[in-house]
């Protein structure tokens, strides 16, 4: 697959994440491109979600691994970790979860 476009879930939207999510998916996106990867952004403010979440304050968004070919969800959460040492990267049973929780690291 030479699939570079970044697909966002029916009702996802971008327009009120924090900039410094912006540079995130920039860094997800190469990753995802590089390992040849099809990148679904499945929530970023919108949806439900724990009380107090950083989604809601547009400093998190969750990534879809349903559509992982040839790598595992594992790896994939393994490769973003690394390259987003400032971000909490979390896999869950569906998407990898990647947020920002230290309030110093979310200035451009």
């Amino acid at each position: 697959m030479d699939d570079s476009a970044i697909y966002l879930k029916r009702g996802v939207t971008l327009d009120h994440l924090h900039p410094s999510m912006l540079a995130t998916i920039a860094t997800v996106h190469a990753i995802y491109t590089e390992a040849n990867q099809k990148l679904t952004i499945t929530s970023a403010t919108e949806g439900k979600h724990r009380p107090n979440s950083r989604h809601y304050k547009g400093l998190a968004l969750d990534i879809r691994t349903r559509d992982l070919t040839g790598v595992t969800p594992n790896h994939m959460a393994r490769l973003l970790r690394i390259a987003l040492p400032h971000a909490k990267v979390i896999l869950e049973d569906t998407h990898i979860h990647i947020g920002h929780y230290d309030e110093t690291q979310t200035s451009i």
